[in-house]
Formats: structure tokens, sequence, C-alpha cells
């Protein structure tokens, strides 16, 4: 029976707790929370309350631990040797002798006399409790949800039989320690993941600041970033010696840079055995190598573990230098005594090297492309030509010797500064905003000449400068002395005009004696009319050939001359369309002409030269179709400009020879195999004649499937030729 504070008994096999109960389950209670958070002084509080509340001689704690073994966490009444032999000497197992089956089974057991409980005990485990003189046990399973905590037993010296009351009180007070001890276990947990949190957060400010320090002293040197690293090291982890070897020819390891080591280990290290140093290893497997003890491992080749040893090296750590999977190098410590590599040595270590490996890299990425853009401008600087360089807004940020010879300019003078700020009174000055402002667009040329300090003829072309990613920052225009072509270009077009003046009138006289002995001679037999009528057009031929070679050499001499006035341009299209669809005919080729819709305002032209350029151009779309094809002729009206395409179902050009298609006697491939005469120079003078007047001409073709020519003429007078008086 457990007595009241008031006195009154509680009468045995009470099945339900009384008041006496809850007051004291209440009041110890009030002990485990008042103490919760010292495990130890809340059992030890606890057990002396029980003692008292109990009447019990002994009460004891026993705790499962992460081995697998059962402890006293705390007693009261019970001797220190029976606490030493379970908890240091004879420890019990979970699920062995009575704590260990109240473990598994999480049912509370009791016995009234030491007698049954022998059933079940362990000879030696009998023999302590014998020794303690315990007669009676009560044990009650501690669990917070599925996770058993201990047991929490009651230990009586004289036989004891334990009621329903006493049983409930002592399950819901094990219930209430086994929360209180889960409780303080996970402060301990929180504490101690907090403590190595905030220690793990401290070492990885502290390598990352010593990161830095290293990728920025590479940049620097790489013998300064190898002197970081060592002071790294040997502060934290006790080495003494560091050195980083890279990628060389056919795969070898070659030295880059050291601290700590003598002269002698770059020797040393070439001269080993092939794949002898763990360096070689961790290369060769892409994966980090330790040896705590160098001079007796056998992955290390004896001449280079022996020259280790004797300078002073006991241990060794090498670690791969990755970039994408791919090995550039190996960072090599050395240490000065035997040595254990921790985990959060080799975690520092490596990722050191990642560091190093991406900022060797960058660094080598960086001499790269300076070694580059050195080499582009040696090249650049050495070009013929003259190259003046732009950024996107026009200032001049660069240019080559070459311009400073032909244009005799100075850099200092120029870089730095807009075409339009250049003093327009100097020569040297004026040569520059003269070929700066000239109006280009991309890949465009056009000639001029100066005449002071020196007589020169440039050509200029303007070509754009791109990013990476293809954005514009800026242009170039090259600048290419032409003066000695253009005088043998000159000496060529007066041995052309002179041949072609001299060669003109008897081929005119030739061609009036043909037609006046055709017309005069009578009757002919029909064999001998045919030959007379090809002499004719022969010598019709040659005579266009001459007039062309003649406009051709006035173009280049400048001595082509225009008038211009404003004109009808479709009364033109409209007579070439009536001429080429009746010569069609002959040949079996259809030829249409789309008028616009709306009005076609009047073109500034030289009606006679702009009828020489569009007809060279549709007698080509006619010539080049074949039988059952079609030439179609449309004019549009833009918001600027008239636009003239003729199209044609023919030959085609091939792609290879449409660089090549204004060009001066150019014919292309399959051209010549479709007609042999032709002289190349009617496109030629066609594009001349559009681009004298401020217009242009394209062309898209595709071999076998036909060509587009687009002809656009200026419609708005500050785009218009000027008239001559």
């Amino acid at each position: 029976m457990l007595a009241s504070k008031k006195g009154k008994a509680v009468k045995k096999g009470e099945r339900h707790l009384s008041g006496d109960w809850f007051r004291a389950l209440n009041q110890l209670s009030r002990t485990i929370n008042l103490a919760s958070a010292d495990l130890p002084a809340m059992l030890k509080n606890l057990i002396r309350g029980l003692v008292r509340e109990l009447r019990a001689d002994a009460v004891a704690v026993w705790v499962a631990e992460e081995s697998g073994f059962m402890k006293i966490e705390a007693s009261a009444g019970l001797s220190d040797k029976y606490v030493r032999f379970f908890n240091r000497t004879d420890r019990i197992p979970v699920g062995k002798g009575l704590v260990g089956r109240i473990m598994k089974g999480r049912k509370t057991i009791s016995f009234e006399r030491l007698e049954e409980y022998r059933r079940i005990g362990v000879p030696r485990w009998n023999q302590m409790l014998e020794e303690e003189g315990v007669s009676a046990i009560l044990a009650a399973p501690m669990f917070v949800g599925k996770k058993i905590v201990g047991t929490f037993n009651i230990y009586y010296k004289k036989p004891h039989r334990f009621s329903e009351g006493e049983r409930q009180f002592i399950e819901i007070l094990a219930n209430q320690i086994a929360i209180t001890i889960e409780n303080v276990s996970n402060y301990r947990v929180i504490a101690r993941d907090k403590e190595e949190l905030q220690s793990h957060i401290e070492k990885l400010i502290d390598l990352q600041r010593a990161v830095g320090l290293i990728n920025l002293a590479i940049y620097e040197s790489l013998d300064r970033a190898v002197e970081y690293i060592a002071a790294y090291v040997a502060e934290k982890f006790g080495g003494r010696a560091v050195a980083i070897f890279q990628s060389g020819e056919q795969g070898a390891l070659t030295f880059a840079a050291s601290f700590g080591v003598s002269d002698a280990y770059r020797t040393h290290f070439y001269e080993r055995a092939s794949g002898g140093t763990l360096m070689d290893l961790a290369y060769r497997d892409r994966a980090a190598q330790t040896s705590s003890r160098i001079l007796t491992d056998p992955r290390v080749d004896k001449q280079w573990s022996t020259f280790l040893s004797t300078e002073g090296f006991i241990a060794t750590a090498a670690l791969p230098l990755v970039i994408h999977a791919r090995a550039v190098g190996v960072l090599a410590i050395h240490y000065p005594e035997l040595h254990e590599f921790s985990k959060d040595e080799m975690s520092a270590l490596e990722t050191i090297a990642q560091f190093v490996a991406a900022s060797l890299e960058n660094l080598w990425n960086i001499q790269s492309l300076v070694a580059e853009k050195e080499k582009t401008k040696a090249m650049v600087y050495s070009l013929h030509d003259g190259l003046i360089v732009y950024d996107t807004a026009s200032v001049i940020i660069d240019i080559n010797p070459r311009i400073e010879e032909l244009l005799w300019a100075s850099r200092g003078d120029l870089v730095g500064k807009r075409p339009d700020e250049l003093a327009p009174h100097e020569t040297v000055m004026a040569n520059i905003r003269e070929v700066s402002m000239l109006l280009l667009s991309d890949f465009e040329s056009k000639e001029i000449d100066i005449g002071e300090p020196l007589n020169l003829s440039l050509r200029v072309s303007q070509v754009p400068l791109r990013d990476e990613r293809g954005r514009k920052i800026g242009h170039m225009r090259v600048v290419s002395d032409i003066t000695e072509a253009r005088a043998v270009e000159k000496l060529k077009s007066n041995f052309v005009s002179t041949a072609s003046h001299q060669m003109r009138t008897p081929l005119t006289g030739i061609k009036w004696g043909l037609d006046t002995l055709l017309k005069s001679m009578g009757e002919l037999s029909k064999e001998q009319r045919d030959l007379l009528e090809q002499i004719l057009e022969s010598s019709d031929y040659v005579i266009q050939l001459v007039n062309d070679l003649l406009d051709v050499s006035r173009m280049e001499e400048g001595r082509f001359e225009y008038e211009f006035e404003k004109g009808d341009i479709v009364v033109l299209l409209e007579q070439m369309w009536k001429d080429f669809a009746a010569t069609g005919a002959q040949g079996g080729v259809q030829v249409e002409f789309q008028r616009p819709s709306e009005s076609v305002p009047p073109v500034m032209m030289d009606a006679g030269k702009i009828d020489i350029a569009l007809r060279n151009i549709i007698d080509n779309a006619v010539k080049y179709t074949r039988e059952g094809g079609r030439v179609d002729m449309a004019l549009g009206v833009g918001e600027r400009s008239i636009v003239i395409q003729i199209k044609d179902t023919g030959i085609g050009i091939p792609k290879e020879d449409q660089k090549f298609l204004f060009n001066k006697f150019f014919r292309g491939k399959n051209a010549v195999r479709v007609k042999t005469e032709g002289s190349g120079l009617g496109l030629f003078i066609a594009k001349n004649i559009i681009e004298r007047h401020n217009g242009t001409v394209h062309v898209e073709s595709e071999e076998g499937k036909g060509t587009v020519f687009t002809i656009q003429l200026p419609t708005r007078e500050e785009f218009m030729p000027k008239p001559r008086s």
C-alpha cells in the first residue's frame, strides 16, 4: 500500500488512479518540467521523489544507445558496483534480459519475487541482483511514438505486490520521462549541429577568403598564387610545400610553379620513372591521391620517394585540376610528418583544386586571347592597305601605320576624335575627313583622288565590326592605294580607245561596202546571199563590240557624259517591251510587261544611256532563255524610288559566278556553252550607267531555274542626279 499525505491507505487491487496518485504524479511532473533541459539534474530529482512516493528501495532509468546496448542513465539506491557492471563490464544488448525484453515487447513487466525473475534472466545478471538484495522488480517501457527510448525500473528488497494504480502511475511517469529524454536528446543534437554548422560556416568563409586570394594571385603570378596556397595549407593542415603541374605535350605533366621545395625538385620530377608519382596517378585517373607515408607507398617510384624523404617530406596529397571532365594539371602538397588526411581537409583541398583549375583555364584563355590579339595586331599593322577603325559613334579608335604613310597622318592626332572635329583647312586632316565622311554602306567601295601631300588614287571600303554575339560595335575603313593600278588601267583604256577609234572607221566602211554589194548585185543564189548576210551580221557584231569598248574606255576616263532631265520611264519600257516581244517571239520566248496601277513619278535620267543599260539586261534575259520560256518586265513605285524587275526562266547563273557578274569581260561558264559569242561588257556598262543615275542593280539567280534583276532609280529630289547645263 502507498501511504498518502493525509494518512489514508490505498487498497490493494485498485484499477484506477486515485487522487493521491494524481497529486503525486502532478508533483513529479512539475519536477520533470522544471529541470527538463538538464537531464542529469532532472533524473536525480525525479528518482529522489519516486523513492519517497513509492517507498521503493531503488529506481533506475535504462536508455538504449546507438551501439545497440542498454545503459543505466540515472539511478538511486543501486550500488556503484551494480551500475559499473552493467554500464562497463557486461552490457545488456537490446532484446536480452528484462530490460531488453521490455524494449522489444513495449509492455510493462513486474516480478514480485526474485525467483520469478530468474526464469528469464542470465545467471550472471541474476547474481548481481542477488548481491543487491533485490526481491521485486517492475519495468515499464519508455517510448515516443514508435521509437523505444528505454525502460523505467523500480526495485524492492522485499516481496512487493504492484497494484493496478501503481502500474498506471509508473507507466504514465515512464512515458513523460521518455518524452523528456527525447527532447533533451534533440536539444543536444540541435546544439551540436549548431556548433558544427557554425564551425563549418567559419571554415567555408575562411576557405572562400583563401580561394579569393589565390584566384587574384594567379592573374598576378602563378608563383604568387602557390605561395597563398602553401600558407593556407600550412596554417590549416600542416602542409609545408606546394607544387603545380600542368598538361604538356603528349599528355605528360610539366612543372609549372612551386613553393617550399628545393631547386632539385624539378630535376628529380623529370628524372623519375614514367608514372612513378602520385601526381601522375591523380592526373591519369582524375581522382585525388593521398599517401600518409610516401617512402613505403608501392605506387610511388623508389627514386622519387627517396628524394622526397631526403627533402624532409613524409606524406603527400595530389589533387587533379579538372575542367569539364578534362584534367589540365595537378596540385601537389607535401607534409613533413606522418599525416592522416581528414574528410574536412580533403574537401577543402579539392575545393582549392577546383578553383585553381578554373582560374588556370581562364588565365590560359586570356593569355591565348592576348597572344592572338597581338598576332592579329601585328598582321593588321603589317598590311599593305591602310585601316581606320571607328566605334559606334564614329569616333576614331585606331589607325595602322599604312594610313600614316599614305595620308601623312599621326595616330596621336586622330585617335579619340570624330572626323567632323578635324580641321578642314589642314591638308592631312582634310584627307582623313574625306576618307571618313565618304558616304558608304557596309561592304561598299568607292574611289577618290587626293592631290596633297601626294597625288594618289584611293579605293575606300567599309567593313562592319561585330562582337562575339553578332552585335555591331563599330566599323572599319580599308584604304587601298590604287594609283599604279589606275595608271595601268588608264594606259590600257587609252590603248583600247585608240585601237577602237582606229578600228571603227574601216569596220564602218566594210559594213557599208557589204550592204551596197548586197543591194546592187542583182540576182544571187541562196548560198551567196546567206554568206553575205552572215558577213554583214558579223561586221555588225564587231562594230557593236568596238562601240562597247569605246563606251567602257570613256566611262573609266570619266568622259562618258550624261545629259540628265526628268522623263517618263514608262514610255521607254513600253518601247523596249514591243521590240523584245518581237525578238523573243522569233526564238519562242514570251515577253510580258506589267505596268503599275498607280501613277509613276518622273525620273531624272539620260534617256539614251538608261535605254542602253536596260536593253543590255533584257537582251541577256531573252538570249539565255530557252524556247518555251518567258521574260517578265515589271514596274513598281516605292516611297523613294521606282523599281524595275526583269525576271526570266532561263539558264540561271551559277552561285560561284554571281560575284563576278558585273566585271568587265566576264561571262558565266554555262552562258559560254549556250552562246559562244558575247563580250562580257553589257552588264558592266549597265551597272555603271545605273549607278551614275544614283540607282542600284541587284541580281538573284539559281542555276537552271532563272534570274531576277532588280533596278531601283530614285524619285526624290535629294537623291536624284543633278542635271548638267
